[in-house]
Formats: C-alpha cells, structure tokens, sequence
C-alpha cells in the first residue's frame, strides 16, 4: 500500500511541482502533530518524487531548459530547476570550462566541486541558475548534467537546432576530428 501511494504522490507531485514554489506540505490532524518527527525521521526524501519504473529512486531536484551561449572567448548558461529537499545541483562544465559568476535567483552563491564537477547546494524551492565561463578559445565539448532533458544553445550568435550530445553527456561545441574517433556505423552487423 505505501509503495502504490508514493508512486500516486510522486506522479502527482510531478505534474503539479512547477506551479508550486516548494511541494504543499500534508495536513496532520493536531493529535498527531507530535509524532510527526518520529515517523518521519529516517524519512529525509520523503518530499522528493520517484519515477514510475523506481519506487526507490528520488528525484530531488528536476531541471527544467538550459540555455547555452558559446562564443570565441567566453559563455554563459542559464537554467530553471525546481528541488525538493536540500541538495546538490550539477551544473554544466568541467575544470575546462569552468563555470564562474554562479547566481541563484540573481543572487551570487558558492559554486563547488561536488563529485568531480561543479555544482551549487541549494534548498528546497524554484531557482533560475546562471553563470559565464572564460575561455581564449571554444573548448570542442563540454558535460553537462544528464539530468538535463531540454537544451537550448546557440554558438556564436547562431542557434544550433540539432545539438550534438552524445551518450557520455559531452555537448560538442565543435568537432574538428582531434578528440574524437571517426563516425562508426553502428547499424551495421559485426560478427
């Protein structure tokens, strides 16, 4: 019963998280209200949803676009990104690129390296990140967070509407053949 409800919750707080600032919390009745902390005190995800297929899996946070301008010496990002309960977000970039000037809601916050990349901590509510990167020249690819799912970039002014991701999380900004190996036909039947 507990899983097909949290599924329920889940999904439910899924479809509704972006119209609200943080997920609405569950009324307990006053008799109650006591034994909240004990029978939630191992309970720490309890507001994150789960995907469907993983009733054990949270999902603490859930990045909406991001937005990425390349350009000969520098670029920005720009993100929105909904979280549940206080935790890391993964932003785009590696010690290549390196994201600097990171705000949160316009406001500046401390940028960190969290499981080998950058990454902002932030609390539970809806947040639009930014930030810049400082190059002398553009870097062929760049990771992004494989929690992304809409991307939205443009390279020197124009918009690119095919980006190429591929299955290690690189963005290639550009491909000129020395850091990659050549195209396989991966179609074709190898015996």
């Amino acid at each position: 019963m507990k899983t097909i409800r949290s599924r329920f919750l889940g999904l439910a707080m899924l479809a509704t998280f972006s119209a609200h600032a943080a997920p609405p919390e569950t009324q307990i009745p006053d008799p109650l209200k006591t034994w909240e902390t004990w029978a939630t005190w191992n309970d720490k995800h309890r507001l994150c949803p789960t995907p469907y297929s993983d009733p054990k899996k949270h999902l603490c946070f859930w990045p909406s676009r991001l937005g990425l301008e390349a350009g000969s010496t520098g670029g920005r990002f720009d993100l929105a990104v909904t979280v549940f309960h206080e935790t890391w977000i993964p932003l785009p970039g590696n010690r290549d690129a390196w994201p600097v000037e990171v705000k949160a809601n316009g406001a500046a916050v401390p940028m960190l390296e969290h499981e080998g990349n950058p990454a902002v901590r932030l609390a539970a509510g809806v947040f639009r990140l930014e930030g810049a990167y400082r190059w002398s020249d553009v870097p062929q690819r760049i990771p992004i967070p494989r929690e992304i799912g809409i991307l939205a970039l443009v390279i020197d002014g124009r918009p690119v509407d095919a980006p190429v991701w591929d299955a290690q999380g690189f963005l290639w900004l550009k491909r000129d053949g020395s850091a990659e190996e050549a195209d396989k036909n991966f179609l074709a039947r190898s015996n």
